[in-house]
């Protein structure tokens, strides 16, 4: 089994809608800003900075930071299934399910989702059997805004992750993190 990517990841996913402003001084971010990046930052002090891959429709780059240090680069489809990872460590990993960014699935409450990739870590190739479930949906709210969420669930043999995925900004995170801001890269300092 290989490494999973070490980013503070989490897959966010929102319903239907626009995040909903708490202030009028508010700007909260939307999927449109995921071109030019958007930045989660969490209470343990690091964050991750999300953009969509221009060369590539439905692919989301992630790269993360904590301390000033890169935690790596990961390539999300549809904002939240894994498709490579590169980061300390020598972790070296890619996922090929053989379908296109934009073709994987989002998240549909109640639904879900089996994949089976081609596994490439360090020079090894495998096959893996991942099994997405879609679960609950719900809010989260940081820095003055609120946004929809879909739980969601990866299973790998003898392993699995939660998810929170928000539907309006195309990016998730890890189920657990502590959200405090999810900022447009514009707009931050």
């Amino acid at each position: 089994m290989p490494a999973r990517p070490l980013p503070a990841l989490a897959c966010l996913a929102a319903l239907a809608g626009l995040p909903q402003m708490a202030t009028a001084e508010t700007r909260c971010a939307t999927q449109a800003d995921l071109a030019q990046g958007i930045v989660v930052s969490y209470a343990h002090g690091g964050h991750d900075t999300f953009t969509a891959d221009p060369r590539r429709p439905g692919a989301v780059v992630l790269q993360g930071e904590m301390g000033g240090m890169s935690l790596g680069t990961t390539v999300l489809g549809q904002g939240y299934i894994y498709l490579s990872a590169v980061g300390p460590g020598n972790l070296d990993v890619s996922y090929d399910f053989g379908i296109l960014p934009a073709d994987l699935p989002r998240p549909v409450p109640g639904g879900t989702w089996e994949g089976v990739a081609t596994v490439t870590a360090n020079g090894t190739t495998s096959t893996e059997r991942q099994i997405h479930r879609y679960g609950a949906t719900g809010t989260l709210s940081a820095g003055g805004c609120t946004w929809a969420l879909i739980e969601v669930t990866i299973a790998w043999p003898a392993e699995e992750e939660r998810l929170y995925w928000f539907p309006d900004l195309g990016i998730s995170v890890r189920a657990g993190d502590a959200v405090t801001a999810i900022t447009p890269l514009a707009l931050m300092p």
